[in-house]
């Protein structure tokens, strides 16, 4: 125990508060509180488990937990926070282990007003931290307070993809009294909003239509497009399509509106189903993501490009893909997929893009791969 405690100060300073609790099976452990400290610039609480990972032998669960919070703890809410973290990290290990990205229904978070709900994440964002970097012992876990609500919606995302809309949705799930919101929902207007900005600065053509469809308030065009397809949409592009649901420039494709998804689709299950597409398999790439066929009845087709290319959403994926994934597909060679596991992972991946110099405008403001 004494080792871990080193390793926190080594990391986070000496705690402004360290309590000792003891396990249901009688072994103890720690809580260490670090405080605000505004000469540090430090503005939140930051509570530690230390000790989590020594209640199990030595092949178990070697993780310990941390919350952060607005507030202040007391040293009530303290303790009673480390009795949630030995209650969720039991629920952990019977789950046979950490996996990032995991939603609990907990029951009330100590210190968050109406959470009732959690979702575990690595430290850092996408990455691992540990109390002992030298010998990667004792995992931090971040535990993110959720409304029911908020965890029942995430759900819906494959779990490998939900950290990026935790990121993506810059909520303050720090503080203790913010209000419900649909984290996908902000997710995806935010990484539209950091497009509309670029365009703008930037002078793209028509930067000025998707500055007004962001103007707009939230429609229920997913919902209204999803109920006109034969296959579910995923969640992401629902809300998406709630935001923008006209014509917009992406890189060298154009997002569809309603009418041409719908005609698209339609258009491509008749010829498929009167076989125009069986020749077209001999030259067909497959890959373990997606089934291998020319198109599929659960292919939703939401942009296209001058050629004929199309950008797909998958929702029925091979065994190692993920529903709603995107695929690529040539007018040429077929489908193929994109390594985007969701359809904003894929839009994210247009922001860094642009943000780092792979496109150019051009005089009349038309946007060129660089």
């Amino acid at each position: 125990m004494n080792e871990l405690i080193d390793l926190y100060e080594e990391s986070f300073g000496t705690p402004g508060s360290l309590i000792e609790l003891t396990s249901e099976e009688g072994t103890t452990f720690h809580v260490a509180v670090r405080f605000p400290d505004a000469e540090l610039e430090i503005t939140d609480t930051k509570i530690v488990s230390l000790g989590l990972s020594q209640l199990t032998d030595e092949d178990g669960l070697d993780i310990e937990l941390t919350l952060t919070t607005h507030a202040k703890s007391s040293p009530e809410l303290v303790e009673e926070t480390g009795t949630f973290f030995y209650q969720l990290f039991e629920q952990i290990k019977e789950d046979g282990g950490f996996r990032s990205g995991t939603i609990y229904k907990t029951g009330a978070v100590p210190g968050f007003d109406g959470k009732d709900a959690v979702i575990i994440l690595n430290a850092g964002y996408r990455s691992q931290e540990w109390l002992n970097e030298e010998d990667y012992k004792g995992e931090l876990i971040k535990i993110v307070p959720l409304f029911s609500v908020e965890a029942e919606e995430l759900e819906k995302i494959d779990i490998e993809n939900r950290e990026l809309f935790i990121y993506k949705s810059k909520v303050a799930f720090t503080d203790p009294q913010r209000k419900q919101t649909s984290i996908v929902y902000d997710a995806v207007y935010n990484t539209w909003q950091a497009i509309s900005v670029w365009y703008t600065e930037h002078q793209v053509n028509n930067a000025d239509v998707l500055t007004d469809m962001l103007a707009k308030s939230k429609s229920e065009e997913g919902a209204q497009l999803e109920s006109a397809l034969p296959t579910d949409l995923p969640e992401d592009f629902k809300q998406s399509f709630n935001i923008i649901n006209d014509t917009v420039r992406i890189g060298r494709y154009y997002l569809h509106d309603s009418e041409k998804i719908i005609e698209t689709h339609q258009y491509m299950t008749k010829m498929n189903d009167d076989g125009e597409f069986e020749e077209a398999l001999d030259k067909l790439d497959t890959a373990p993501e997606f089934q291998p066929v020319w198109w599929h009845a659960q292919w939703v087709p939401i942009a296209s490009d001058s050629y004929g290319d199309m950008i797909l959403l998958d929702m029925a994926p091979a065994p190692e893909g993920t529903a709603g994934q995107v695929l690529r597909h040539s007018a040429v060679e077929g489908p193929a997929y994109t390594g985007n596991p969701s359809f904003l992972d894929w839009l994210d991946d247009y922001v860094t893009a642009l943000r780092t110099g792979q496109y150019n405008i051009d005089d009349e403001g038309i946007l060129t791969e660089a």
